[in-house]
């Protein structure tokens, strides 16, 4: 008797955590293509620079965290890009 009550608790709960796991497994597989697309596009962001787009990377996430120098001192801050010409409109 027991052991029917255990079976039928069993397959009670069994429907309700496979939907979590199912829905689990679904929130994961869109966190990881949004941190690999995120990851992309500051890749291609930094790489710009390098195609006359100096601003771009900080425009799109702020200041860059990363150093990239060795020896400890800061990398020089770039300024902040020149404000677009105002249009004279009365």
């Amino acid at each position: 008797m027991l052991q029917t009550a255990f079976t039928v608790l069993k397959s009670d709960f069994a429907a309700p955590h496979d939907a979590f796991s199912a829905r689990n497994a679904s929130i994961q597989a869109a966190y990881q293509t949004w941190e690999k697309t995120l990851a992309a596009l500051k890749r291609g962001a930094r790489a710009a620079s390098d195609d006359g787009e100096p601003y771009l990377y900080t425009t799109l996430f702020g200041q860059a965290a990363r150093n990239g120098g060795r020896n400890g001192k800061h990398a020089q801050d770039n300024p902040p890009p020149p404000a677009p010409p105002v249009s004279g409109a009365a």
